[in-house]
């Protein structure tokens, strides 16, 4: 898939303060982006040699859930990793396509044991 110039999509936006995590590919491949909902401190959490997109925010804002995979979006993991882009984590190997990372409201990002 090409894809076209400077191109920013999937926003999701924090549920604790005014950011918004964001994928754009104005660097290169797509990775991950994190701003201010004003539009300043522009910040990229991702830097791999594969895609890296679909950024949701837990609910309490503490993580970020994201998918990567190659070029042709034919292989991807879920991931997840600290809202400063820090402790990125693969969670599913499977070598087909996995969708979408979607956050439960009743479930917290951090498990205590």
């Amino acid at each position: 898939m090409k894809w076209l110039p400077a191109q920013d999509a999937n926003p999701s936006c924090s549920p604790v303060e005014s950011r918004m995590v964001f994928t754009s590919d104005r660097d290169g491949l797509p990775e991950i982006y994190v701003m201010n909902l004003d539009g300043t401190e522009q910040k990229r959490l991702t830097n791999n040699t594969v895609v890296d997109y679909t950024p949701s925010w837990s609910p309490d804002g503490k993580k970020i859930a994201f998918r990567r995979g190659d070029d042709r979006y034919e292989n991807t993991d879920i991931y997840i990793m600290n809202s400063d882009g820090s402790e990125q984590k693969r969670l599913t190997h499977n070598p087909a396509y996995d969708g979408h990372a979607a956050w439960s409201p009743f479930l917290p990002s951090e498990t205590k044991n």
